[in-house]
């Protein structure tokens, strides 16, 4: 029986955590095909971690410049199936482009309520390890949060040190709050090896959400944070219901949904879609972002 991340790798590039998808399917390798061109972050995040490579930082859709042999895959059962083979939706086809994902291989939050909330932990070498809370700071947490993917930091705390054991406390990072990732952020030595008895590091990255051009904080268009980019949500399969806008007024502290109005955008901006079905209470609306 194949272990989990054995018939999947990312090809390409320099790095194994970033690169073009690669699936292993009747003893054969070849570049994974995304059918209906739909690929969210949750899978990306998913592949990620199944690699051991941390969270997903980021996917787009890229041409390969020339057409090769492809496995056709659904994106939606990625994260719902305990095999790639069980992804496969057509056996035999030529593509000329694939996702391209980008996994942040420093850093990863793991045991949280979403991709962007858990106990904070880094790669050393071969192996994973949590930070010391007291050697972690709002700034910190700015770039971690940066790093995988998600708006800034809603909240820092502390966490149980999981099933990783005491964090190490070799090193503390300095980061400015503008890093591109933890690994850019001055490090400084410490005269203790292991962290002292307390917390590992925890925090709570935001949705990146707001309500734009209402008279209130609570009302308006809904808007996410991407990339840098704010731009207005849009629903791929046109099923967005009230249930939905409960979520997210929930998410945002807005008390109850009281009505929800679709429509088209008059002054034809750029959007970022969202798979409706994917929107749970339980679940960050950036997992429901899809590339398409």
């Amino acid at each position: 029986m194949a272990k989990p991340g054995e018939n999947i790798k990312l090809a390409g590039e320099a790095s194994p955590c970033s690169g073009f998808p690669r699936l292993k399917h009747e003893g054969v390798w070849k570049l994974a095909m995304i059918q209906n061109y739909e690929w969210s972050l949750k899978a990306s995040d998913f592949v990620c971690r199944l690699l051991g490579c941390g969270s997903s930082g980021s996917a787009i859709f890229s041409p390969l410049g020339v057409r090769a042999p492809a496995w056709w895959i659904s994106s939606a059962c990625f994260h719902n199936k305990p095999a790639f083979r069980d992804c496969v939706t057509h056996m035999d086809a030529l593509s000329a482009s694939t996702v391209k994902i980008s996994c942040s291989d420093s850093v990863r939050l793991v045991n949280g309520a979403d991709r962007c909330s858990g106990r904070l932990e880094v790669r050393s070498e071969q192996s994973w390890s949590s930070v010391c809370a007291k050697d972690f700071d709002q700034r910190d947490a700015e770039v971690v949060c940066r790093e995988v993917g998600c708006a800034p930091p809603l909240a820092l705390e502390g966490a149980p040190y999981g099933e990783v054991g005491a964090p190490m406390g070799a090193t503390e990072s300095h980061c400015e709050g503008q890093e591109s990732g933890l690994r850019d952020c001055r490090r400084s030595a410490l005269e203790r090896s292991i962290c002292p008895a307390g917390e590992a590091a925890a925090l709570t990255c935001s949705d990146g959400l707001r309500l734009g051009g209402g008279t209130s904080r609570c009302q308006g268009v809904l808007e996410m944070e991407n990339r840098g980019q704010w731009r207005p949500v849009a629903d791929l399969d046109f099923v967005w219901d009230q249930s939905w806008t409960a979520t997210v007024c929930g998410r945002l502290g807005c008390g109850v949904a009281v009505v929800t109005v679709v429509t088209d955008d008059a002054d034809v901006r750029p959007v970022w879609w969202v798979k409706g079905g994917c929107v749970r209470p339980d679940a960050g609306l950036r997992e429901c972002l899809t590339i398409c």
